[in-house]
């Protein structure tokens, strides 16, 4: 585990527990310094998520949504260049 996600596992517990929601949690976790993976693993710990749904929550979340098309842009351009070496 990353010391950014240990650090910030405990407190997003008892975010949950004191009833804050997950996207309080991912707010918390953004103005603490997470990156979009730590975020994705701290998801993960605190709900027992796959990888996928941890990603999908993280990529529409409230924290997040000012990266979310340049993210989507960049999943485009990935996906046209595997396929592009597909086809090869």
């Amino acid at each position: 585990m990353t010391d950014k996600v240990e650090s910030l596992l405990d407190a997003s517990k008892e975010m949950l527990e004191d009833g804050k929601d997950i996207q309080a949690v991912l707010t918390f976790a953004r103005q603490s310094g997470c990156s979009k993976t730590d975020a994705i693993r701290l998801l993960i710990l605190l709900r027992d998520m796959s990888l996928a749904e941890a990603t999908q929550v993280m990529h529409f979340s409230e924290a997040w949504r000012d990266t979310k098309q340049q993210d989507e842009e960049f999943q485009d351009r990935l996906e046209s260049v595997l396929e592009d070496q597909e086809e090869q």
